[in-house]
């Protein structure tokens, strides 16, 4: 497993892992690439991401209340019974080309 709080990443790529039950808290990513992970039930709550794009990943059940600024496409990855807030979850309309004002 891996637990991460209260950091900042920066310019760093996650690509093709598996760690189930992931822990990346309150943290900021910036300049990231997230793909081809299998993050299921990760815990990816309080984070702040700026230009990061995740892609092609298994996060069912994961908890991302909290979080924003994220790209991330529900036609490419997982996201069943993945948990958003409300500002979090507008960023998975962005790819159809949906804006909520």
């Amino acid at each position: 497993s891996l637990r991460i709080e209260e950091s900042r990443l920066l310019t760093c790529s996650f690509l093709n892992l598996e760690i189930p039950e992931i822990v990346i808290r309150k943290s900021s990513f910036s300049e990231c690439l997230i793909k081809g992970c299998s993050f299921k039930h990760g815990d990816f709550s309080g984070n702040t991401f700026a230009n990061t794009q995740i892609a092609s990943c298994n996060l069912e059940a994961a908890d991302f209340q909290g979080s924003c600024g994220f790209s991330l496409d529900p036609r490419d990855s997982n996201v069943k019974n993945a948990v958003f807030s409300a500002d979090g979850a507008l960023a998975l309309l962005e790819p159809f080309g949906i804006r909520i004002v």
